[in-house]
């Protein structure tokens, strides 16, 4: 009887990455020496320029790459170089002595003896005190000057209602400055304002104030002022006093309407209410000024 021998099935080795197959196989080879890398020579400052003139950047024939620094050690570089006889004699000598300038004397014999940290701090506290230097000029050099800020406006205790001054502010009022005030008109409404400003609480300057008191619903005689621009700052204010029954009436010039209230700040929009120290020009003024007629309407 034959016996079979069971033939038993034959071990499959596992599969290797392949990635790890080429590190073993470059682990396994002779790592080639380094080749020797030979310095390169600098090309000299000037190799640049000869190339770009189609010259070699070697030349042979020049005994050194290198040249001579002609300069002194010491001597600082300088972009241009000249000397004070180059310089124009106007300006040559800018110091305080040469021009007598007394405030620059004054500021040497101050600031000499501070040395160190403390020069700045000295100079700063000269910087924030009074100017001493001279007089200050306010003269204006310009040709057209405008009409309303002259001397005549400003260097006054009050309002002017002369008939040539008050002529030439009416021509350099705004487009709507309407209705304008007269000469005679407008006598009376200083005259009623400087009244009004001696108590505070019967007058409203501003267009900040005006436009609270008319939310409160106040009243009063509305006095614009005509020359100022821009005109945005306050051209809404006509519409809100027709709206609102409020008298205006417009002056020719800001800085007599401020003059008018005691100060010398201009005031473009003022508001007069009534009282008792002043009812009879305020009654006679609010009439007449709300049958003012607008001219063109």
């Amino acid at each position: 009887m034959l016996h079979l021998q069971e033939s038993t099935p034959a071990k499959v080795a596992p599969k290797v990455p392949k990635a790890v197959l080429k590190e073993v196989e470059t682990s396994d080879e002779d790592v080639a020496p380094a080749k020797k890398v030979t310095p390169i020579e600098p090309a000299p400052a000037n190799a640049a320029l000869k190339r770009k003139n189609g010259e070699t950047a070697f030349d042979k024939n020049e005994p050194s790459a290198k040249k001579a620094d002609t300069r002194r050690k010491s001597e600082p570089f300088r972009r241009v170089t000249g000397s004070i006889n180059d310089i124009p004699e106007n300006v040559r000598d800018n110091s305080y002595q040469n021009k007598a300038d007394p405030w620059g004397a004054k500021a040497n014999e101050d600031l000499k003896r501070v040395q160190g940290k403390n020069f700045r701090h000295e100079k700063t506290k000269k910087k924030r005190g009074s100017y001493a230097g001279g007089k200050i000029s306010l003269e204006m050099k310009a040709e057209t000057v405008d009409v309303s800020m002259n001397e005549s406006a400003v260097d006054q205790t009050g309002p002017s209602t002369d008939k040539d001054v008050y002529a030439e502010l009416c021509g350099v009022v705004n487009d709507i400055a309407q209705p304008l005030a007269n000469r005679k008109l407008a006598k009376k409404l200083y005259k009623l304002v400087k009244k009004a400003a001696a108590d505070k609480s019967t007058i409203r300057q501003g267009v900040v104030d005006i436009l609270k008191a008319m939310r409160k619903n106040e009243k009063g005689i509305m006095i614009l002022a005509g020359n100022v621009s821009p005109i945005d700052i306050y051209s809404h204010i006509p519409v809100l006093c027709e709206d609102n029954n409020i008298p205006y009436v417009f002056t020719p010039s800001r800085e007599h309407l401020g003059l008018a209230t005691g100060h010398r700040r201009p005031a473009i929009v003022l508001m007069v209410k009534r009282s008792e120290e002043y009812g009879e020009l305020y009654d006679e003024l609010h009439e007449i000024v709300s049958n003012l007629v607008i001219e063109g309407a």
